[in-house]
């Protein structure tokens, strides 16, 4: 086949979003410490897309987007809290939209055994939402620290907008197959990293919400009548960047997270054309771990930690019809 060397994609999108906000004694009740606010703000994001057809099973592309997100609803108006766990978040009616710059390079190959992707990107933001982040006090002195009934009684939290941040990092996808057709054996790998900064003051400070890097691997199998697979998966997880978490009291606290490796075994039965049944066992080794999505703001003190931990050894099932 004649494949064209080229091809060049080019595209315009326009976002908008509008929030009307209505306050109500409910609104008032849920903790609320001041009205909520409207948004309505809306932006032209084009896109460029350029592709070179190295040969017909291997492609390199490059790509730039202009991209916009504004404030959530919750992330705006939200207040709630619990005085008895030590928390309170406010509401942040002065967050601005977020915009951000995008690049994005890469290989795709398709082979008759061997399927891969490689991608690298690069992301530049004004106002970057950040998650929701206690708030230093010495830095925010017009903060109610009297929201849990004492200046210094619990942690108070708000997203926030930060000024300039970028983003970057890599992701590799490849599947070898055994034999040159979907059936059989194969070997899976993923492998994604990312790295985040807050550069608004010149100096680069580490975002919390990047998750560490992940590496997935292990082996498939897809029965000859297409009728039964398997999957015997290892996901190993790295460690998180060195952040320090500021609490109310000014010191600095350690999360949980730690490097660890999970292994899970799912297959999946096709019955018949409408019908599929899935049976797995997840974490066979009983490995005890955190993810640090959920303890990234946890303190590995607290005595009650395990809590945070993800599910030991255990059996799933289900059905599809």
């Amino acid at each position: 086949e004649n494949h064209p060397k080229w091809e060049i994609i080019s595209g315009l999108r326009y976002d908008h979003q509008s929030i009307d906000s209505t306050d109500s004694a409910e609104y008032q009740q849920s903790a609320a410490t001041q009205a909520p606010v409207d948004l309505d703000n809306g932006t032209l994001n084009p896109s460029l897309s350029v592709l070179y057809n190295l040969s017909p099973n291997l492609k390199a592309y490059g790509k730039y987007q202009m991209a916009f997100r504004n404030p959530t609803y919750a992330e705006v108006n939200s207040s709630y809290g619990n005085p008895s766990r030590g928390y309170y978040i406010i509401s942040n009616p002065d967050l601005k939209p977020e915009s951000s710059n995008n690049y994005e390079a890469g290989l795709k190959g398709n082979y008759s055994k061997f399927d891969f992707s490689f991608a690298t990107y690069l992301s530049n933001y004004d106002d970057y939402i950040n998650d929701y982040a206690i708030i230093d006090y010495a830095a925010n002195p017009g903060v109610d620290r009297s929201l849990c009934g004492g200046p210094d009684s619990c942690d108070v939290s708000q997203y926030q907008n930060i000024s300039e941040a970028k983003i970057w990092g890599w992701e590799f996808n490849s599947e070898y197959k055994f034999t040159p057709d979907k059936f059989g054996l194969s070997f899976l790998t993923g492998l994604s990293y990312s790295h985040g900064d807050d550069t608004s003051n010149g100096t680069d400070k580490a975002l919390t919400t990047i998750e560490p890097f992940k590496a997935v691997y292990g082996l498939k199998y897809i029965s000859d009548n297409d009728k039964w697979n398997v999957e015997l998966i290892n996901t190993y997880v790295g460690e998180s960047r060195d952040i320090e978490l500021l609490t109310w009291s000014g010191a600095t606290y350690e999360n949980p997270h730690d490097s660890y490796t999970v292994t899970d075994l799912n297959s999946n039965l096709k019955l018949s054309d409408k019908l599929d049944i899935n049976l797995g066992v997840g974490n066979v080794f009983d490995q005890k771990y955190f993810e640090y999505a959920t303890v990234r703001t946890e303190n590995k003190a607290d005595p009650n930690i395990d809590r945070f931990s993800s599910a030991g050894r255990h059996v799933k099932a289900g059905f599809k019809f």
